[in-house]
């Protein structure tokens, strides 16, 4: 997925771009439930935080029950 990092870390979910999703349980919502609650340390210039677009490959595995 594609994510924009914004100056304070969090990732800005109006700007997520989630790539090749085939199971219904990794749709849009359920992956922005999950990634709001992450941190990153944000991108900067100069010294000046500021947002950045940063490639996350997250690998799953479903359980069986």
């Amino acid at each position: 997925m594609y994510v924009t990092v914004t100056e304070e870390g969090r990732i800005d979910p109006e700007r997520l771009i989630l790539l090749d999703c085939l199971h219904p349980v990794f749709a849009r919502e359920p992956v922005i439930t999950i990634v709001k609650s992450w941190r990153f340390e944000p991108g900067s210039r100069e010294g000046i935080p500021v947002a950045a677009l940063a490639r996350i490959e997250v690998d799953f595995r479903l359980r069986k029950r």
